[in-house]
């Protein structure tokens, strides 16, 4: 899955470590109430952001030969999913450029309900006339936690390139990108 064999190159015992670390530290197998139920639809936006399969549109429940696979996103927590690229991987997927409200700035949308006529800017940004997301992975429309989670990374990039001041430009863009990266990775 990965093209870089040294990212891959865990042993069983570092993964039995990692686990039995795991279970221990936060006691999730004598407890697993003390788990948020956000962090189910937190990981799941995580999951997208670092695997997407090139086999994705086989039937499900098929035979799928894994040295065929490969990831088509990076393996690193990069908000790929909120960036974009500038070329993807696939023909006809959202491009960075398509992804911004201004040169420094994220598209969102307004949430839409029939009876309010007032307008909220929490939704993902959305085409024209359609119910369709503008976004680089639709897998993050599919649930609303995930959909919102994406929402909140998209008003956190914005909320920090407008703590930057100066002129709204794509260098703006980068610094608030480079700050958010640097920050959810601790």
């Amino acid at each position: 899955m990965f093209a870089n064999p040294r990212l891959s190159a865990s042993s069983d015992r570092d993964l039995d470590l990692l686990s039995q670390f795991m279970c221990e530290e936060k006691n999730i197998v004598a407890r697993p109430n003390l788990l948020p139920a956000g962090y189910t639809y937190l990981a799941q936006f995580i999951d997208h952001d670092i695997a997407l399969d090139s086999d994705r549109d086989s039937f499900p429940g098929g035979t799928i030969d894994p040295s065929t696979i490969s990831n088509l996103r990076s393996p690193f927590f990069d908000l790929e999913t909120i960036y974009g690229i500038d070329k993807p991987p696939q023909p006809g997927e959202v491009v960075r450029k398509d992804l911004l409200k201004t040169p420094s700035l994220l598209k969102r949308d307004d949430t839409r309900i029939d009876t309010i006529t007032d307008r909220f800017p929490n939704d993902l940004p959305r085409y024209p006339n359609s119910p369709v997301a503008a976004i680089v992975d639709n897998r993050n429309d599919a649930i609303l936690p995930v959909a919102q989670t994406q929402v909140a990374f998209i008003k956190f990039h914005n909320a920090i390139a407008a703590s930057l001041g100066g002129d709204d430009n794509t260098a703006r863009f980068d610094k608030a990108r480079e700050i958010a990266i640097r920050t959810i990775n601790g």
